[in-house]
């Protein structure tokens, strides 16, 4: 992965459904033939203004959030 600072990070996917076999460490990526079925809502998402539109967090760990971090 190239962070946004210009630095080659090696990463795996931790959401791989198949990995190389110990000491390997890379992600196996598989072609899929899935069809989406999004277009009407890719279309909508590229149309709004994302930092003014609700959302939705489905995970949060509150271990992160400490004082004295906020920006406010």
């Amino acid at each position: 992965m190239l962070g946004k600072d210009g630095t080659w990070r090696q990463k795996a996917d931790p959401m791989a459904r198949s990995a190389e076999v110990p000491p390997q460490t890379a992600s196996i990526v598989a072609a899929s033939t899935y069809t989406w079925g999004d277009e009407d809502w890719m279309t909508r998402r590229g149309q709004s203004e994302a930092h003014r539109a609700p959302m939705s967090v489905y995970e949060i760990h509150l271990g992160s959030w400490r004082q004295g971090l906020s920006l406010s």
